[in-house]
C-alpha cells in the first residue's frame, strides 16, 4: 500500500515538473536531435524523394528508360509514352502494361528486345540524316564568303549556285555525289547568318590583335 502511494505521488511530481518547464531525459533527447539537424526531412519526404532505377527485367513488360541516368524515366516501347520516376516499380509497370497493351501479354522478352533494337536503329538513321556534316558546314561558309566578296544578293546561293553545282556534280560524278552536295545549307537566311558570324569573328580577332599591339606615332618637321 505504501509503495502504491509513493508511485502515485511520483507520477504527480513528474507531471508537475514537466508542466513547470522542466523536461525529462527523453524530451531532451528529442529536442537535441531536432536542434542538431533542424532541416532534416521527415520519413515521408525522404520516401517521396527516393530515386528508382531501371532494371533489365522491366523489358519483359515492354519498358525501357530515357532521360537523365541519375533519375531515369520509364518509357513504353509500344506507344512511346513516358512515365514518372515514381512509376519505376514492377507492380506499377505491370499495371500500365496490362491496362493499355493487354494484347501483347503473350509476347516474350525477345520480342521487346527486337523492338528496342529497331527503334535504336531508326533513331540513328534519323539523326544521321538531320545532322549536317562538318564538310557541309565548311562549304556553306565558303560560299557565303564568296557571296559577300562579290557583293551579291544572298538569294543567289540558293537560286543559282546550288542548281549549278547539282548539274555539274550529277553530270561528272553521279547521283551519290549529288546527294552529298544537297546536304550543304545555302538558303538566303543561312547565307546571311554565315556572313554575320564571319564579320563578328573578324571584328573580335582584330580587336584582340590591336589590344596586344604597341603603336608608334612618327611626326616629321613639316607636319
Amino acid at each position: 500500500m505504501y509503495a502504491w502511494k509513493n508511485f502515485k505521488m511520483w507520477k504527480f511530481v513528474k507531471r508537475s515538473r514537466v508542466s513547470n518547464g522542466e523536461e525529462d531525459e527523453s524530451a531532451g533527447t528529442r529536442n537535441e536531435v531536432s536542434d542538431n539537424n533542424p532541416c532534416a526531412p521527415s520519413t515521408s519526404e525522404a520516401e517521396l524523394k527516393k530515386v528508382r532505377f531501371y532494371d533489365d527485367k522491366y523489358l519483359s513488360m515492354g519498358f525501357t528508360w530515357c532521360g537523365d541516368p541519375d533519375c531515369p524515366l520509364p518509357l513504353r516501347l509500344v506507344c512511346g509514352k513516358k512515365l514518372g520516376n515514381t512509376a519505376m516499380v514492377p507492380s506499377k509497370l505491370k499495371w500500365h502494361f496490362t491496362t493499355n497493351h493487354s494484347h501483347l501479354l503473350h509476347k516474350t522478352t525477345d520480342y521487346f528486345k527486337r523492338l528496342l533494337e529497331s527503334q535504336v536503329q531508326q533513331s540513328k538513321v534519323f539523326e544521321k540524316k538531320v545532322t549536317v556534316s562538318e564538310k557541309a558546314q565548311e562549304a556553306s561558309y565558303l560560299v557565303a564568303e564568296l557571296v559577300a566578296q562579290k557583293k551579291k544578293s544572298h538569294v543567289i546561293a540558293e537560286s543559282i549556285i546550288m542548281p549549278a553545282c547539282k548539274i555539274i556534280v550529277n553530270t561528272m560524278l553521279g547521283k551519290e555525289a549529288l546527294c552529298e552536295v544537297e546536304k550543304v545549307p545555302l538558303s538566303d537566311n543561312t547565307i546571311s547568318r554565315r556572313i554575320h558570324d564571319m564579320s563578328e569573328d573578324i571584328e573580335n580577332n582584330v580587336s584582340e590583335t590591336l589590344k596586344n599591339t604597341n603603336f608608334c606615332l612618327q611626326v616629321d618637321e613639316p607636319t
